[in-house]
């Protein structure tokens, strides 16, 4: 009856009907270039199969039916099939839902919509079977895809992919990073295995940040930096990917919260790492005359064992034989080392582990990289 008085009244339960300003809103649909690409493709090859603003209404309808049908996809099958039109156009119909699903082949962590998802691969592989249509090359991500890819770019990841190779990266071949010189293992390592799509719970967030600070601990000091600025820009290309190829839901989507977070955490790493290198360009900044005003503004229970930090501190200096540390007095290297302490010591909650965070102090002060700071 829905259905009966839906057609009386003259709307179409099968497609929608937008103009084409809901569909050229980024508010509508986020994914903007995919829009373009799609109207190309229509006006170019396709002009004659369906009018171009019909076609972007029942796409979009059965995109959304789509979603209402992730636990029924034989009958969302079925309907398609169903539909009053043509081999072709169902061919162009069933290729486009792919393309604004990432294309073709399947490859969705949701399990519920790769198993949907592949049934319309396979109608859609199976149309034409022997033909090697405009849809295959346009929906295939791995190919092609749109007649305006830049050249360039291309040649930019064959170039990368001559360089680096990561079998196990899904969007390495995907984006274009020029990692300049750092070696294969860092950047598999620090970058490739750090920055995938990954479903983290809040509590894995901490571990992850840990785990890559770890590894960024144990690389020569002149690629630190360098890793964490690539890392972000390959994370960001990923995310971005994903969410014009793969993301069927901007907001629900785990994998792009973990991106979100993740570009965070290493953003906001660079910029810790940044601002004590600003401070290490001023070795002597806090002298003693300056403690009283850094004392005046932290709590008492924060200065109580303070002797016991300096005759820590004053000891270290005295057994080391580090050529670097010798380059200061033993009141310099003193506050040094109460600076160090000023930041971390309020993560301690007992005099040993004030000393231990002060001895850790000594030694990463003199790092040319602190990331003792993050």
């Amino acid at each position: 009856a829905e259905l009966l008085l839906k057609e009386i009244e003259g709307e179409d339960p099968n497609h929608y009907n937008h103009d084409f300003n809901w569909y050229f809103n980024a508010d509508n649909i986020p994914n903007q270039n995919a829009v373009f690409a799609t109207k190309d493709f229509l006006d170019i090859y396709r002009k004659d199969t369906f009018e171009p603003l019909f076609f972007f209404n029942l796409l979009f309808k059965q995109i959304d039916e789509l979603k209402d049908n992730l636990d029924t996809p034989f009958d969302y099958i079925k309907s398609l099939n169903t539909l009053p039109y043509n081999d072709e156009q169902k061919h162009l119909l069933f290729g486009m839902i792919l393309y604004w699903h990432g294309g073709n082949p399947v490859q969705n962590f949701n399990p519920k919509y790769s198993t949907i998802l592949k049934l319309v691969e396979k109608e859609f592989l199976q149309q034409y079977s022997n033909t090697y249509t405009h849809e295959k090359r346009f929906c295939n991500y791995e190919g092609n895809q749109t007649e305006k890819l830049e050249t360039e770019k291309i040649n930019d990841i064959k170039n990368l992919s001559i360089q680096y190779n990561f079998p196990e990266s899904k969007y390495f071949k995907r984006v274009v990073v020029d990692f300049e010189s750092l070696p294969q293992y860092v950047v598999q390592k620090g970058i490739i295995w750090r920055f995938e799509s990954i479903r983290f719970q809040d509590k894995d967030y901490d571990l992850w940040k840990s785990e890559w600070l770890d590894f960024l601990r144990t690389i020569p000091q002149q690629y630190i930096l360098k890793t964490i600025v690539k890392g972000i820009e390959y994370a960001q290309k990923a995310y971005e990917f994903h969410k014009q190829h793969e993301c069927s839901d901007m907001q629900k989507c785990a994998f792009n919260e973990s991106w979100e977070r993740r570009i965070a955490i290493a953003e906001n790493t660079l910029s810790n790492i940044n601002d004590a290198l600003e401070k290490k360009k001023e070795p002597n900044k806090t002298d003693m005359s300056d403690i009283e005003f850094i004392q005046g503004k932290r709590s008492e229970k924060f200065w109580t064992n303070i002797d016991a930090i300096s005759n820590k501190a004053e000891f270290y200096f005295e057994v080391t034989k580090d050529e670097e540390t010798r380059r200061y007095s033993p009141n310099e290297f003193l506050n040094l080392v109460l600076e160090c302490y000023y930041l971390a010591a309020d993560k301690a909650e007992n005099l040993n582990d004030k000393i231990s965070c002060c001895v850790n102090a000594i030694s990463i002060v003199f790092h040319p990289i602190p990331l003792y700071y993050l």
